[in-house]
């Protein structure tokens, strides 16, 4: 629903009308409208329209031909890379526009990626791999509550569903998790060599992003990088600059300089 202008689906079972206005209101879709049809064909034949909220009191039987209609889908992105206004922010640090963009290149997702964001921080990075792997999943780790709120926030604004938060500090939390196709870490808190030894342990054959700001981490990956079975490591210090007004004239600002690691596990290969 929120990739395509209509949707028509038959209910039945556990999948009833109001499950599905339900659902579309919890993930940020209230703006949709709805169409139900009870009946059809028939004498007592019912057909009702309205918003999420206008048919959230309405009771229907468990058979029924819902339509809904999203006109919004028609100018969603399929591009990645966001602009840094789209998200909510606070306080928390976020993966700038430029940043994420090239990241989310260098993951190299598909359709079916299952994705660890380790420091997810605001969340962009998790919806926009979200949106990219719509057939996968996301688990989104950060141990900052703030964060935390700010991730639940995002995803109901981009009415993303396959992401999960994990509350919580890798590496403790990720055992529990899915085994990942492709990891992206943002932020290791001085456990990286033990992350990308359990992401590599659970999948020898992972996509793996790092992106650090301080040459201290990026020190440690390399060294660390040297000692794991991975190949096509690649690195890159990407340098931005956005401009600003002063009077009648633009300045360019600089951002930080960000460094962005990437490498693809190999069980038998050292590079």
């Amino acid at each position: 629903i929120r990739a395509n202008q209509k949707v028509i689906t038959l209910t039945g079972g556990d999948t009833c009308a109001a499950e599905i206005l339900r659902a579309l209101g919890e993930n940020g879709l209230d703006q949709v409208r709805v169409t139900v049809g009870e009946n059809l064909s028939y004498e007592n034949e019912r057909i009702v329209r309205g918003t999420v909220e206008e048919l959230s009191n309405e009771t229907f039987d468990p058979l029924a031909v819902v339509m809904v209609e999203n006109p919004a889908a028609a100018d969603a992105l399929t591009t990645h890379g966001f602009s840094d206004e789209a998200f909510i922010r606070g306080d928390v640090p976020m993966t700038k526009m430029e940043v994420r963009a090239l990241t989310l290149s260098k993951l190299a997702l598909t359709k079916g990626s299952v994705c660890w964001d380790i420091g997810a921080g605001t969340g962009s990075v998790s919806i926009e791999m979200a949106l990219r792997s719509e057939d996968g999943a996301v688990f989104a780790v950060e141990k900052n509550e703030e964060a935390c709120r700010l991730i639940q926030k995002n995803q109901r604004r981009f009415a993303v569903t396959n992401l999960r938060i994990i509350r919580g500090t890798a590496p403790d939390v990720l055992s529990d998790l899915p085994t990942p196709s492709h990891v992206f870490i943002g932020g290791s808190d001085g456990q990286l060599r033990r992350i990308l030894e359990i992401a590599l342990e659970r999948n020898p054959e992972a996509r793996i992003v790092i992106n650090t700001v301080t040459l201290e981490t990026l020190a440690e990956a390399v060294e660390t990088l040297k000692t794991l079975p991975v190949r096509e490591v690649d690195f890159v210090q990407l340098n931005a600059a956005r401009a600003r007004s002063l009077g009648r004239f633009h300045l360019m600002t600089a951002q930080n300089p960000v460094f962005i690691i990437s490498c693809t596990g190999s069980e038998n290969d050292h590079d």
